[in-house]
């Protein structure tokens, strides 16, 4: 369910644009959700419009208290936080006004960050992921009860997978 998202021109046909009161949000379906995974890699192609969002973070994708990544609001390096290891990470700038492929995952091992297709970082990160019924949410976090820390720009492609690159792959 879109929610106030809009349509515009993406890198690849349609892409959605949040201009900070929007997100688009998927129901998890209870036990056994697809959403509900033990790895994880969360992939899309952004095109960030400012780095000042409501929150501390402009949050590409969410599922809360489980996982999500977004762009620091006070300098727009790409970070993820995974229940593994629940902690902001991550060091890459993510450039405005541009299209940048941006991935974030973790396999119970380590978490690892890509963009533009490249390696990046990777960091400790042990651990199981937390299981729950809160809806997976992209352009913003937050649990059945609304939305926050809205990312503001493009985001094209966005894909979630139930595993993980490694840096080799």
């Amino acid at each position: 369910e879109a929610i106030n998202a809009e349509f515009v021109t993406g890198l690849w046909g349609a892409a959605f644009f949040f201009d900070g009161d929007d997100a688009v949000v998927v129901a998890d379906t209870g036990d056994d959700s697809f959403l509900d995974v033990d790895a994880v890699l969360m992939v899309a192609w952004i095109m960030p419009a400012q780095r000042d969002v409501s929150g501390d973070h402009g949050i590409i994708m969410n599922k809360e208290s489980a996982y999500e990544y977004g762009l620091s609001n006070s300098n727009g390096v790409l970070q993820a936080a995974l229940s593994p290891c629940w902690r902001w990470w991550g060091s890459v700038a993510v450039p405005i006004e541009e299209w940048t492929h941006v991935a974030a995952g973790a396999d119970g091992t380590h978490e690892r960050h890509f963009v533009n297709g490249v390696f990046a970082e990777e960091t400790e990160c042990a651990g199981a992921f937390a299981h729950n019924d809160n809806p997976f949410k992209v352009g913003a976090r937050g649990d059945t009860n609304g939305h926050s820390s809205q990312f503001r720009g493009s985001v094209d492609e966005a894909m979630l997978f139930g595993t993980c690159l490694s840096d080799a792959e």
